[in-house]
């Protein structure tokens, strides 16, 4: 008598996928990011249409001005200074100034000869 054997059903292995390992640890980075980053540029965005400030002890505002702010930066002033031109220069002085302050001479240690022999 001959027997038959029943045909080997192939079975699939399901592969192993990593790749979404690599969006699952890089997820908490991004989302701190947007956090800390993007929300508050948006958050002051937001704010510079608006008036509020204090005087003395009294809370002025917030009272929605629109682009009056923009104007009242770009617009020359009673002296003929645009305001946004003065803040910038303001601030590149301060950059300088801290890079100045901020530089320290070679250190004494470049100046000896070093141990590794030269190659010229």
């Amino acid at each position: 008598m001959q027997t038959t054997k029943a045909p080997k059903l192939k079975t699939k292995r399901s592969k192993i996928s990593y790749a979404k390992w690599g969006y699952v640890f890089i997820a908490p980075f991004f989302l701190a990011y947007a956090l800390f980053h993007f929300a508050p540029q948006l958050l002051t965005i937001y704010n510079s249409f608006f008036e509020n400030y204090r005087e003395g002890l009294t809370q002025v505002g917030p009272n929605f001005v629109g682009l009056k702010n923009y104007i009242t930066l770009f617009t020359p002033d009673k002296n003929g200074t645009i305001d946004i031109l003065k803040y910038a220069g303001n601030t590149i002085v301060l950059w300088l100034g801290c890079a100045c302050l901020l530089y320290t001479s070679p250190s004494p240690r470049d100046r000896q000869k070093s141990r590794m022999p030269s190659s010229a």
